[in-house]
């Protein structure tokens, strides 16, 4: 999926962003270039890989530093 100028535009008056012709074009890089990072991450091919709960969960023998759950601050 790619974006066109156009659909940049429409994006910026949606969100009610005045843009130029400059900064859009710049977008537009910017979000195809998102949208191909993405496209290349759905390419991956992920059967049998069981999710994360978080990154550390793939390391067992890593104990997590926790702290006190102790006020710190007063209001």
């Amino acid at each position: 999926m790619s974006l066109t100028l156009s659909d940049v535009k429409r994006i910026a008056n949606l969100a009610q962003l005045d843009m130029d012709e400059a900064h859009a074009e710049i977008a537009l890089n910017e979000l195809n270039g998102i949208f191909a990072l993405a496209e290349q991450m759905r390419a991956i091919d992920t059967t049998g890989v069981a999710p994360l709960s978080q990154p550390l969960a793939a390391v067992r023998d890593l104990p997590l530093r926790l702290r006190d759950d102790v006020v710190t601050e007063e209001n």
